[in-house]
């Protein structure tokens, strides 16, 4: 394989800053705070150079995309880091998603402090284009918190019409007793959370039709999640099950706490997925990744021996090791590649599966740790690395061709949480310090689409 190659070309019109957890444990993509504890804080990703590796085994680009070095709009990036909101003791800028239109969907949270439990500031859900931010607060409510968007312009949102933190299930979090899908300034839907309890997670479908969960609750009225389907103005309850993914046929892929295992939902049959592990043994090492044709894949241990698993409607697919390592599953296209890790001495190496053998990506030269996070439709990557002797990070974007850096200075101490690289080349990953508490939003948006431009190319 070759090695990475040099920076991209970067114009820095802000220095990068801080964010949460893994986009695994935040998504559902692609992210939920419920699975903080299946988390595995590796750090930081990696993306270096595939080249070499189109003609092996199993390994076919998607759609093969045109080489980095020959096009400026690829090989060129801005970046900036969203700035302040404008929220009353505001402590972090935290990212949610980005659509095709370059728009990010980003939470701008209060300080856990006096003036939030006094109701003086609030949780809001802001869209911001890399020039105007939007703040998203439909009329009747205080608090918002973004999960997703699609390309129709709708967004689905949490929120609730009480100040301050909630009391619920997180005194850190708000009780969202809501559920809302906003557009165009306009309530599209208002759903409000059934029985008395909480909604916590959810997703938006590009038909705009969302599923929605509660969450596990230590006490109160049920303490087992439980999920639902919003479909054309009417709720059906899904039972118990904490969804996690949807795709655009109204599958859902999730978890269930009450007998462990992964789950799916389809025309609304819930079904536990094969794994040939008992309930009692099983435990998720991470979450499902559902894609559009409904295959699931996830990595998840039996009696402490982890395993990684494809679900393609009745198949079911041990995926393959690499010099005996378990495949910790990141990311899943539509076009079923997987991208992911596997540790190796005490650190991590980043690997892809297409089909055929799992391959190792190379790291670049001076980095001793890194993962794959995330896969578009086209083959392309985003990743990062940890530098051999320094806890600095580098940022990646690539193909089957090879890979750039993405040129940012890394914060001391800062870890990648939730981060996606959309069909157009647009990244957002965030950053956070400490326990999360400090969390920044960086965009890095190829030379041709600038700030503003509706996700259009000049």
């Amino acid at each position: 394989m070759l090695a990475a190659r040099g920076p991209l070309r970067i114009d820095r019109s802000r220095k990068g800053s801080t964010r949460a957890m893994d986009r695994s444990c935040e998504r559902g993509t692609r992210r939920s705070p419920v699975f903080s504890t299946m988390c595995r804080e590796v750090g930081v990703l990696a993306l270096a150079s595939l080249s070499g590796l189109v003609g092996a085994p199993g390994f076919t680009a998607a759609s093969p995309p045109s080489k980095l070095d020959d096009l400026d709009a690829e090989a060129c990036y801005t970046h900036q880091q969203v700035p302040p909101l404008g929220i009353v003791d505001e402590q972090s800028q935290r990212f949610v998603d980005v659509d095709e239109q370059g728009r990010v969907l980003v939470d701008a949270v209060p300080a856990f402090g006096a003036a939030w439990k006094a109701g003086e500031t609030t949780y809001t859900a802001f869209l911001w284009d890399g020039v105007n931010a939007q703040p998203l607060v439909p009329d009747g409510f205080f608090q918002t918190a973004g999960l997703a968007m699609n390309e129709r312009g709708e967004v689905l949102l949490l929120a609730t019409d009480i100040p301050g933190a909630g009391t619920i299930s997180d005194l850190r979090a708000p009780d969202w007793t809501h559920a809302v899908i906003w557009k165009d300034g306009e309530v599209v839907a208002s759903i409000p959370a059934p029985g008395g309890t909480i909604f916590e997670w959810g997703q938006i479908n590009a038909h705009g039709h969302a599923m929605l969960s509660t969450p596990p609750l230590a006490s109160g009225i049920d303490w087992r999640p439980r999920t639902y389907l919003w479909r054309e103005g009417v709720v059906t309850a899904l039972g118990e099950g904490y969804a996690i993914e949807f795709n655009d046929a109204d599958d859902i892929a999730g978890y269930s706490y009450e007998h462990p295992a992964f789950l799916r939902w389809r025309e609304g049959e819930r079904q536990a997925l094969a794994a040939d592990c008992p309930p009692e043994a099983f435990g998720p090492r991470g979450l499902p990744h559902l894609n559009r044709p409904g295959q699931i894949a996830a990595t998840f241990q039996c009696d402490g021996e982890p395993r990684a698993m494809l679900w393609a409607g009745d198949e079911v697919l041990d995926l393959p090791t690499l010099a005996g390592a378990v495949m910790t599953i990141e990311d899943l296209n539509d076009h079923g590649q997987i991208v992911g890790s596997v540790p190796r001495g005490g650190h991590y190496v980043p690997v892809l599966w297409d089909g055929g053998p799992l391959v190792e990506v190379t790291l670049p030269v001076d980095a001793s740790s890194g993962e794959l996070k995330d896969i578009n439709e086209q083959g392309r990557f985003l990743g990062a690395a940890y530098r051999t002797d320094t806890s600095d990070g580098l940022l990646f974007v690539g193909d089957v061709h090879g890979t750039h850096e993405l040129e940012f200075e890394w914060p001391p101490g800062a870890r990648l949480g939730r981060s996606e690289i959309n069909e157009s080349g647009l990244v957002a990953a965030a950053m956070g310090t400490g326990e999360w508490e400090f969390v920044r939003t960086e965009v890095w948006r190829p030379c041709t689409i600038p700030p503003g431009a509706g996700g259009k190319a000049d």
